[in-house]
């Protein structure tokens, strides 16, 4: 099916994504019950368990083991056309709901709280609380060494887990609100798509930044959510998507949690950054970027260039926000290639 772009592109990359048939792939559903119920805050406030779900494709288990992120305010159905590519004949694939999203679920809206002196975070939604939920998945399911893929959102979340766990399980750096973990899951590599160094406003475009500005994706009153959803949807894609390609990442966005529309871009309190977390990083670590992104800004890919060592940037022409999504060829043929640079 064939596509109208917006800048009148011609070029066979500007193609709407075809529906992926996973029923010829051993696909396998899991529930994984986090190890987020650690005291938290001054108060001495609990992270409730909860349970995550994750998505497995896995043709040949001898293969390396990928975790997919997923963006916000999606789910792990935006790395369909990763799952059903030729990627799950040779790896194994995992994609995660994050933590009231999808189908994994709500922790509820949480309270503040924090280490004592910490300002600024939630009991629920705070950056120990997004690694400890990687953490969970990777440990659980027995992934090893694996590579972790983060799509916006889900970049800043990978932020989260070096910062409590490192890069090598040692221990992450922490912080004044985080606290730092010995004995993690290490991790042989990471790539951010269409990511951003930390929630700042800085690294949103203008598009991006009216529709937060309109709070209807922090609401459940239809009139204001819906009209919001619509407008994400079309600004996250290049192509204009027909239906169903359209209606399904709309649906996408609606059924994620009042709360974790909210928690999830919680930002850094104080005005912090994460800059000493990419410094850290010492795996190789790709960006790949839409050139016609319209959520996220170059500003923000040339950022992490500059902060996170040896990191590279692809550029997918035509590509949109989610480019795994509508630019499957391109996006696959790249994480095949870092896959076949790894040591």
């Amino acid at each position: 099916m064939g596509c109208k772009c917006r800048d009148g592109c011609k070029r066979k990359q500007c193609i709407a994504p075809r529906g992926v048939d996973l029923s010829t792939l051993p696909v396998t559903y899991h529930s994984v019950v986090t190890n987020s119920t650690f005291p938290y805050g001054a108060t001495g406030a609990i992270s409730p368990t909860i349970l995550l779900n994750v998505v497995q494709v896995s043709a040949n288990t001898g293969g390396r083991d990928i975790l997919l992120i997923d963006g916000y305010p999606r789910t792990w159905a935006c790395w369909k056309n990763v799952l059903g590519s030729e990627l799950a004949l040779t790896n194994n694939l995992y994609a995660m709901d994050v933590r009231g999203f999808g189908q994994s679920q709500n922790p509820g809206p949480g309270a503040p709280g924090g280490p004592t002196g910490c300002v600024g975070y939630n009991t629920v939604w705070n950056p120990d609380t997004f690694a400890r939920d990687i953490a969970a998945v990777i440990t659980t399911l027995g992934l090893v060494n694996p590579i972790l893929v983060g799509q916006s959102l889900g970049g800043t979340l990978i932020a989260d887990y070096v910062r409590v766990y490192g890069i090598d399980g040692t221990g992450g750096i922490g912080g004044a609100c985080s606290t730092p973990v010995v004995g993690g899951p290490a991790i042989s590599g990471i790539i951010l798509s269409g990511s951003f160094p930390e929630v700042n406003p800085l690294w949103f475009s203008p598009a991006t930044l009216a529709i937060i500005a309109n709070g209807g994706l922090f609401t459940n009153n239809l009139s204001q959510l819906l009209p919001a959803v619509n407008q994400f949807a079309t600004i996250s894609t290049f192509c204009r998507l027909r239906d169903p390609e359209f209606a399904e990442i709309r649906e996408m966005d609606m059924t994620n949690t009042l709360d974790s529309r909210i928690g999830a871009l919680a930002p850094l309190p104080d005005g912090a950054n994460n800059d000493a977390v990419w410094n850290t990083v010492t795996v190789p670590t790709w960006l790949i970027y839409g050139k016609k992104d319209n959520v996220i800004t170059f500003d923000a890919q040339i950022k992490l260039l500059s902060v996170i060592p040896g990191s590279q940037l692809k550029l997918i022409k035509c590509g949109g926000h989610i480019t795994q999504y509508d630019k499957p060829r391109e996006f696959n043929a790249l994480i095949a290639e870092f896959l076949a640079a790894l040591p």
